[in-house]
């Protein structure tokens, strides 16, 4: 009744803590997080109980960051988004391959928050109340103008950079690695490929020169991007399925394989399989369009 919004798939929702939480290493910040957490919940449940599980994790466990930052908890889950990002974004059930992905991504709700706007994530909510599958998400991004399939792509390549809030609690981590390059030719990766709206990661150890890079044997969705980080700045260059780069100006560089694709069926994922071919050219190259802070950067291994 306190809002113009008419939230048809709200539902009621109850609270309850445990009174003991001694057998916690800190019980205070268990109980505090816990509660910043689960609260969250009921405040997603005045919206609607919507099927993508990840939509409800990944806000609350944000909240806990917002609500009680000294005390939080969610960074424990940053780990298993980052040693498992060719899984599919979203992706719950048996997709979610650790089980808890659905919570590490909170780190996208702080993506998006920051990037394209504070109220973001509350305007996320708002179209969950009225809608489901990846509609919400899709129609809060346009408000920024923005899609999902860039925005979700310019959140993997933030993640290579790590400029997040609460880095310095999971310094030690850093996004998996597929392969290092360390010469021109052909190159696969060593695992099944990159899911749907995921990311398969390359460090490029090549000498200093101009290269070709294009995806052999690909899926249409699948564009590639690298990225050139010098001191604390980094620079993102689309090369689509083919292009190319001059790494000379860079300290490190990474090449990045990223599938547009998704739909509405979370619970189930497939690989997108590739080849890559990296030859010596003399092309013009292409030039960058994001730039990222890097002074939260380490180097990947």
């Amino acid at each position: 009744p306190n809002t113009t919004l008419s939230e048809k798939f709200a539902r009621p929702a109850y609270l309850v803590l445990d009174n003991d939480y001694t057998d916690f290493d800190d019980p205070y910040r268990a109980m505090r997080a816990t509660a910043a957490h689960e609260f969250h919940h009921i405040i997603q449940y005045g919206y609607d109980s919507d099927d993508f599980q990840w939509y409800l994790e990944a806000t609350a466990s944000w909240m806990e960051t917002i609500t009680f930052p000294e005390h939080e908890e969610a960074t424990i889950y940053v780990e298993d988004v980052f040693n498992y990002p060719e899984i599919c974004f979203g992706g719950q059930g048996a997709a979610d391959v650790s089980g808890f992905g659905v919570y590490g991504t909170w780190l996208f709700i702080e993506f998006i928050q920051r990037t394209y706007g504070e109220d973001a994530p509350l305007r996320l909510w708002e179209n969950i109340a009225l809608s489901d599958g990846w509609f919400p998400l899709r129609a809060t991004l346009e408000t920024y103008n923005e899609t999902i399939e860039t925005a979700v792509l310019r959140y993997h390549l933030h993640n290579l950079v790590r400029d997040y809030t609460f880095t310095p609690t999971f310094d030690d981590l850093t996004v998996w690695i597929e392969q290092t390059i360390t010469a021109p030719g052909q190159w696969s990766p060593e695992g099944e490929g990159v899911q749907e709206l995921g990311a398969n990661y390359y460090v490029l150890a090549l000498d200093p020169g101009t290269y070709d890079i294009r995806l052999v044997n690909a899926d249409p969705d699948l564009e590639l991007w690298v990225v050139g980080i010098k001191q604390d700045e980094a620079a993102a260059v689309p090369l689509g399925a083919a292009g190319t780069i001059d790494n000379r100006s860079w300290e490190s560089t990474y090449l990045v394989v990223f599938n547009r694709e998704y739909d509405d069926d979370v619970n189930a994922c497939s690989y997108s399989t590739y080849a890559l071919d990296i030859q010596p050219s003399t092309n013009t190259p292409f030039s960058a369009v994001f730039g990222y802070n890097a002074a939260q950067y380490r180097p990947l291994r």
